[in-house]
């Protein structure tokens, strides 16, 4: 392993293995090397953010009041559900097929309407846990020397297939395979929440309204504030405002510190062989390489990105394209 320090608040580590058959070493062509082109992680500020984020003491188990003004559209989503299952009976017995825009309709009332709901509905009926889990949480912010948090912050995996690959070597033998290569990123941080309200080197408890209006986010902040807008998850794709707002929310006075971000990249690519030239026999290889990745004192930043986007988002801007489209015949 090759270690390096790339600076005080950086470490970095490296390490390169072969499992099973090697690759021969006079072969020069068509194997790629597993360390090439790893995937993108976000950036460590931003990661940072979204840590303080997840694990601040303030952030409600249910966002009470946004979850009481979104019952609004409960009328037009009980409507909207309504003619769904008319749809579905009427296709059964007719046939007839749906349209684009009804569809759009009813994924953009899921992804905004049932689909947080549900989520709300689900967490208040579990809610009794959840209340014991953030008094634990906030008792041991409170408890001397405060309270220390862990988050994954994100993961994703790809993978990639070259067949009828080419390996040439520097003796007249060639083999004709698959190359495979799956890529894995993993990120996660730890960090120190202390609370503001009382005294240097001393232990309290919270108070029964302090717990209450925590897990349910009964207080008015920039953070709900922001949820209620009505463009406010597209901003959120393409930027980490509202980790930020929710990283300073302030429920529960506290200030976080010590915040260490790790990063673990894997490049793992198997090379299979189809055929091979002359009476040569390989059975194929496997290469390794990982870069592990850590990050202290890290400072949280607010900025912009540039993300993939997955299945769900494609969706969701397929049905509003539509939606439009079909609302401005």
């Amino acid at each position: 392993m090759l270690a390096y320090h790339g600076g005080p608040q950086e470490d970095a580590a490296y390490k390169r293995y072969v499992n099973g058959f090697p690759i021969p070493q006079y072969f020069t062509t068509g194997f790629g090397g597993a360390d090439a082109s790893l995937i993108a992680g976000t950036d460590v500020g931003a990661l940072a953010t979204r840590l303080a984020s997840r694990t601040n003491p303030s952030r409600p188990v249910v966002d009470l009041p946004v979850a009481a003004v979104e019952l609004k559209d409960l009328p037009k989503m009980v409507k909207q559900a309504g003619d769904a299952i008319r749809w579905l009976r009427n296709n059964i017995r007719t046939g007839t097929p749906p349209t684009a825009g009804g569809i759009a309709s009813a994924n953009l009332a899921y992804q905004f309407g049932w689909a947080p709901l549900l989520s709300d509905l689900r967490k208040l009926l579990d809610f009794q846990a959840m209340y014991a889990k953030k008094r634990t949480e906030l008792e041991n912010l409170f408890k001397k020397g405060g309270s220390k948090r862990s988050a994954t912050l994100e993961e994703s995996t790809d993978t990639n297939t070259v067949n009828n690959r080419l390996f040439e070597g520097t003796v007249p033998i060639s083999i004709t395979g698959s190359s495979v290569t799956v890529r894995k990123y993993k990120a996660w941080g730890t960090c120190k929440w202390y609370p503001l309200t009382i005294p240097q080197g001393g232990n309290s408890s919270p108070s029964e309204s302090q717990i209450w209006r925590s897990a349910l986010g009964l207080d008015v902040t920039l953070s709900a504030i922001w949820e209620l807008l009505p463009w406010s998850w597209l901003f959120d794709w393409y930027s980490n405002i509202g980790d930020y707002l929710m990283m300073h929310r302030n429920t529960i006075p506290a200030t976080v510190q010590n915040i260490c971000i790790m990063r673990m990249f894997t490049n793992t690519v198997t090379h299979k062989a189809d055929s091979v030239s002359h009476t040569f026999s390989w059975g194929g290889a496997q290469s390794t390489h990982v870069r592990k990745e850590r990050f202290v004192r890290v400072v949280p930043t607010l900025g912009v990105t540039m993300p993939f986007l997955g299945a769900s988002q494609l969706s969701i801007l397929g049905s509003l394209l539509i939606t439009r489209a079909s609302s401005g015949r």
